[in-house]
């Protein structure tokens, strides 16, 4: 049996997007298929070569990052949703937010065969099964494989925001008040300076250069202070079980996903109101992660999603 993977993000250099096309591949390798053909994130022409696919094809969109507030790529896979199944494709849309879809949009996402959302409010709201994003899932033995070693050191990962991203380089955790000068950096910042001068962030909005995912998600589980406006780098530190501050990003998932784990009792979190550069946004302050609540909500997601996949494909 095989399928195509349309929107893979993997190319994008994020560890987050990485590990969420792995764990697609993992679940479909898992359930008998392989891979033969793949669409990447923003590649039109291959999205367009898709419609050539025989029907035998089973159709995985992979809807993180790209299938809400009406991105213009997000659309163009939407509106093929409709085409393969009348094409006589199964459809299968997963680990998605689909916030801010005009109505239209909505109406033809729901022409596939089955839908995920990572988030919880609108999984309701929509009638699309609920899963926690797939990072949780793929970087948790990863995590849980690093040494614990406390360094104190500050570590933070950017927002596609630019005005938090410029947020977090220039002034202090809203929370902490740990002034930067005093932080010992993780990676020499100046080096960053002369290469992203332009920007002026910490990590830039379309990779995270470090060297590898390991020494990523080292400095993420065993830094002091963590602050970050990337949603996957938020996945990664509430699996480290350890407390951080969280900017609001572009979208409402890390709301949603803090308000969910909170009715959970997987953590508490505090709000602020940052105004900077004319702009206004949340910082959360994370605290009282339980890992074993974590644990216990990942497991019953996941028996869960691959139940629903299994009976789904048949």
């Amino acid at each position: 049996m095989k399928y195509a993977l349309i929107n893979d993000t993997s190319a994008q250099g994020h560890y987050g997007c990485n590990g969420v096309v792995s764990f697609i591949e993992k679940i479909f390798d898992e359930l008998g298929f392989v891979k033969i053909y793949t669409v990447s994130t923003n590649n039109y022409q291959q999205l367009e070569q898709s419609k050539k696919l025989d029907h035998s094809f089973l159709i995985v969109i992979n809807a993180e990052g790209t299938l809400h507030n009406n991105n213009p790529f997000g659309l163009s896979i939407i509106n093929l949703i409709p085409f393969f199944s009348n094409k006589g494709h199964k459809v299968f849309v997963v680990n998605g937010t689909y916030t801010d879809l005009d109505k239209e949009y909505i109406k033809k996402l729901k022409s596939a065969h089955y839908i995920s959302s990572r988030d919880y409010t609108l999984s309701k709201e929509l009638g699309f099964s609920f899963c926690l994003d797939f990072y949780f899932f793929f970087s948790k033995k990863k995590i849980q494989d690093i040494a614990k070693k406390e360094v104190k050191s500050t570590f933070w990962t950017d927002s596609i925001v630019p005005q938090i991203s410029h947020y977090l380089l220039h002034y202090n955790n809203p929370f902490e008040n740990v002034p930067i000068e005093r932080l010992r950096f993780p990676i020499n910042i100046r080096t960053l300076y002369r290469r992203f001068s332009s920007t002026k962030f910490f990590f830039t909005a379309s990779n995270y250069y470090l060297l590898s995912e390991k020494i990523f998600l080292t400095y993420i589980k065993n830094s002091k202070y963590y602050t970050c406006g990337r949603y996957h780098g938020m996945v990664a530190r509430i699996i480290s079980g350890k407390d951080f501050t969280v900017y609001s990003s572009n979208t409402k998932k890390v709301e949603n996903l803090l308000d969910f784990l909170s009715s959970e009792s997987v953590l508490s979190f505090k709000r602020k109101i940052i105004s900077h550069l004319g702009y206004e946004f949340f910082a959360y302050q994370i605290r009282n992660i339980n890992l074993d609540k974590l644990s216990y909500i990942m497991e019953k997601n996941l028996l869960k999603l691959k139940e629903e996949l299994r009976t789904d494909i048949q």
